[in-house]
């Protein structure tokens, strides 16, 4: 669930690296965040939560008069950031599908057959088809808009298994030697289990840019 001028939300360098060089700078202090605060920043990629709402979530911490001491910590903003993740879907969904004017609310299904027109065109994928069936019949599912985004979730991940398929083991050879050097900087910085997730992470990003895969999300549009 990931990628939101500034750095591709989903871009390791425009995530991992962005988010620490963002509160560094906020908190006004040169020290590298501790790998505690990795684990934290890995645990906000994982839940696909934008690089502008990690910022905006940081800024609202720093804009707070008090606890100017417990600022200097990452995990001190980490309730703002995850409270303005989830105004960010409310927002991008319409504000619900009850509380939002009718012409201001989320076409869900108009969305997914976007997506699915998408996938349609991925030539070089023979399930291709077969995919975007399923996106668009989640249009006419009657679930609710979090089932959706979990169907589209296992999907997607459905999606990037097909696509590596179709490369041979050069072109995958290469993605992951791109990926380990766009993460050089930080390999000693960052425990072992953040760093392996962040390795996979810029493996996937691109994958995805190598077969121009769309990401199945009612939230990346």
């Amino acid at each position: 669930m990931t990628d939101h001028g500034e750095p591709d939300d989903h871009d390791e360098e425009g995530y991992f690296g962005d988010v620490e060089s963002y509160f560094i700078e906020r908190r006004g202090s040169p020290l590298f965040i501790t790998p505690a605060e990795w684990f934290l920043v890995s645990k906000w990629e994982e839940q696909g939560i934008p690089l502008r709402v990690v910022k905006e979530g940081i800024d609202r911490v720093f804009e707070r008069p008090q606890a100017a001491a417990k600022r200097r910590k990452l995990g001190y903003c980490r309730q703002t950031v995850e409270a303005a993740f989830r105004h960010f879907r409310e927002v991008t969904l319409g504000g619900g599908e009850d509380r939002a004017p009718v012409e201001d609310r989320f076409d869900a299904a108009a969305h997914l057959s976007r997506l699915a027109s998408q996938l349609s065109g991925l030539s070089r994928l023979q399930v291709a088809h077969e995919l975007a069936a399923r996106v668009a019949a989640l249009g006419d599912s009657g679930e609710n808009l979090q089932r959706i985004e979990d169907a589209l979730t296992a999907i997607d991940d459905e999606l990037v298994e097909f696509a590596e398929e179709v490369l041979d083991e050069n072109d995958r050879d290469a993605l992951r030697s791109e990926a380990s050097a766009s993460l050089a900087s930080y390999r000693d910085r960052m425990p072992d289990k953040v760093y392996q997730s962040a390795l996979k992470s810029a493996y996937l990003r691109r994958l995805r840019d190598k077969v121009k895969l769309p990401r199945l999300s009612l939230y990346d549009r």
